[in-house]
């Protein structure tokens, strides 16, 4: 895991800090430097401590963990225009995060009460895997699996 990042310049006259926080905000440390907030990361998931770092003047910049995960879906593959088997147990599908299940046999037609309504569902207090990854898999029960949107926010508030 990384907390902050901070590139300084070896040589005069040469390229300016580069500070970067593993936090969703920007971070000014008790010296007046600003570290901006990582727009740059691929995979893993930002983690949120509540309780300060000591032997810091700074400890805001550890306090970056936790996330929230928001699956979209919505029933539109079957219905008018698009005849087949159409329904409840059309699409069944696991879904799961870093092995653990978050909906089992989830049947979206079912769930949202028909075609073309949005269904979302909400997960809390994530904990990334040993990687500092949140994987999130869908495996088919019945057809194969879908979403629509995948969100992942700052659950450390």
């Amino acid at each position: 895991m990384l907390n902050a990042l901070e590139i300084v310049p070896g040589l005069p006259k040469k390229m300016l800090p580069i500070r970067i926080i593993a936090q969703e905000h920007s971070y000014t440390d008790e010296a007046g430097r600003q570290s901006s907030p990582d727009r740059y990361f691929f995979g893993g998931r930002l983690i949120t401590h509540s309780q300060p770092v000591q032997g810091t003047p700074d400890p805001g910049l550890y306090s970056g963990e936790g996330y929230a995960l928001t699956l979209h879906f919505a029933e539109t593959y079957f219905g008018p225009g698009n005849p087949g088997k159409a329904g409840a147990g059309s699409w069944v599908f696991n879904v799961f995060c870093n092995g653990d299940v978050l909906l089992r046999n989830f049947d979206v037609f079912k769930e949202a009460g028909g075609e073309n309504r949005a269904l979302t569902r909400t997960f809390h207090a994530l904990k990334p895997n040993a990687l500092g990854k949140l994987v999130v898999s869908f495996v088919p029960v019945a057809n194969y699996p879908w979403v629509k949107a995948i969100e992942v926010v700052d659950d450390s508030r």
